[in-house]
């Protein structure tokens, strides 16, 4: 049955080809072209195209094999010739068998890598034994050419549209799938491995990549079927939340819940109890623990609650605020200091924008904006984080990155990204112990992190090595 590639791309078909090993013919048709590819058992044998800079002889060109005056000679030197291109050029020794094999080779590659490009037309796939010319037949793997055709898509959003509300998840890695995958890769599933049941928008927030870059890993590993997506399932744990969530929303917001009954301590409560009870309440209500399938109402109204308990921890946490507090009958006011709101409004701005710059990779450009914001509102965990992984990844600024960490762990303490950041800080310059120990400590957060175990099985292999000269952390020996 044809089909339009508009409405089914054609790498979706080579996905299948490739996942049940088929045997068959994908023809391909053009406004005024047309292209046809073979494979047997998932692999590519030939193929053809009827565009121009598509045939032998420009590719041979191309890839250098001949030069400009005889390709201009072509014509002339194939006139009253039965034989095809490649043979009758080497019958008259202007190129070689091996050169006709490289310019086939390279020939077939290329139409296939064309087809990603293809937003419309039609397209059609024969199950059925290939009809290949047996001195014509090439073994091209398909892992290979999905990994490098993806790079020309240009439009992704066919498989954004399908995909973004679902949640990826490994199917499996074969064998020689690993070898076409580079570091990034492996780390990416690593990722998924570590969150499951998460929507594609929090695996990119995790991934710390470009919304272009996450897609485009995402869509190659789904169509070498090393990755499916599922609709995301809520747990019961999670609806309990949800409904405790929106218990605290609705008394907030009717004025019937002052800072103490929020935090659930009394009008004496000390220091101490202020912050047990803040964390306690902050590591069930943060955002990120919401899911994102819920919708945005649900997500807006966490957001709401997580911002009054950090207020409320602001409040009473400073004795001349909780005075201040206390004197006016323990009820909020209705309006906030206007120059304050303006003030907290910039520093999310400036996040926001730093945590672009950080996503794109200019670690610099996002410190110096994330330094801002936290000067403006300094005890935001989520300001202070990216401001010490931004300088984590900065040499001039590595020195403060540990200060900003440690106080992003101290301000979420059930959080163990700060932790493992400062592992791999410290694992960097060599201090392989205090690594260990902040990789420890992250695991006593949460058990199953598999970067935490990951970090601390490659320091156990590694050979005990001395602690570098010049780290930003110990003195120079002399």
């Amino acid at each position: 049955m044809t089909k339009s590639i508009a409405e089914n791309p054609i790498p979706l078909i080579l996905k299948n080809i490739l996942k049940e090993k088929i045997s068959g013919e994908l023809t391909i048709t053009l406004t005024q072209h047309s292209k046809k590819l073979f494979f047997s058992q998932g692999i590519l044998k030939f193929a053809q195209s009827t565009i121009k800079q598509e045939r032998l002889g420009e590719i041979l060109l191309k890839i250098g094999k001949i030069n400009q005056t005889q390709f201009w000679n072509i014509e002339k030197i194939l006139e009253g010739e039965t034989e095809k291109i490649g043979k009758v050029l080497v019958q008259k020794n202007i190129i070689t068998q091996k050169d006709v094999f490289l310019g086939l080779l390279s020939q077939f590659r290329i139409i296939a890598l064309s087809i990603f490009e293809l937003e419309s037309g039609q397209w059609e796939f024969q199950e059925k034994i290939p009809d290949v010319p047996g001195d014509l037949s090439f073994n091209i793997e398909l892992p290979s050419i999905i990994i490098e055709g993806m790079k020309k898509v240009k439009n992704l959003s066919f498989y954004t549209n399908k995909f973004k509300s679902f949640s990826p998840y490994i199917c499996v890695v074969h064998p020689s799938h690993k070898d076409m995958l580079i570091a990034e890769d492996m780390d990416i599933l690593q990722i998924l491995s570590d969150h499951k049941n998460t929507s594609s928008e929090k695996l990119m927030t995790h991934l710390k990549i470009s919304e272009d870059i996450f897609w485009r890993k995402m869509i190659i590993l789904y169509l070498l079927n090393i990755i499916d997506f599922k609709e995301i399932q809520l747990e019961k744990t999670v609806d309990k939340n949800i409904e405790e969530l929106l218990r605290y929303y609705d008394k907030i917001k009717s004025k019937k819940m002052d800072y103490y009954e929020l935090l659930n301590i009394k009008n004496s409560g000390q220091l101490n109890e202020i912050k047990e009870a803040y964390f306690s309440l902050a590591k069930k209500f943060h955002p990120d623990r919401i899911n994102n399938s819920v919708g945005s109402e649900i997500q807006e109204k966490a957001n709401f609650v997580f911002a009054t308990i950090n207020k409320a921890y602001d409040t009473l946490s400073n004795e001349n605020r909780r005075e201040e507090y206390d004197s006016k009958g323990y009820k909020e006011s209705d309006q906030e200091d206007s120059k304050q709101v303006n003030l907290k409004e910039k520093a999310r701005i400036l996040y926001l924008k730093g945590k672009t710059l950080y996503n794109k990779k200019q670690y610099w450009e996002a410190a110096s904006l994330l330094d801002e914001a936290v000067k403006i509102d300094n005890n935001k965990p989520a300001y202070v984080l990216l401001l010490g992984l931004s300088q984590m990844n900065t040499d001039t600024l590595r020195r403060m990155a540990e200060r900003n960490l440690q106080k992003a762990s101290e301000l979420e303490p059930w959080n163990p990204e700060p932790l493992i950041a400062m592992g791999k800080l410290f694992l960097h310059e060599g201090l392989k112990k205090r690594a260990e120990t902040f990789f420890r400590k992250a695991l006593s957060i949460n058990p199953e992190n598999e970067i935490a175990k990951k970090k601390l099985d490659e320091i156990k292999k590694s050979s005990s090595k001395k602690i570098s000269i010049g780290s930003i952390f110990r003195k120079k020996k002399n």
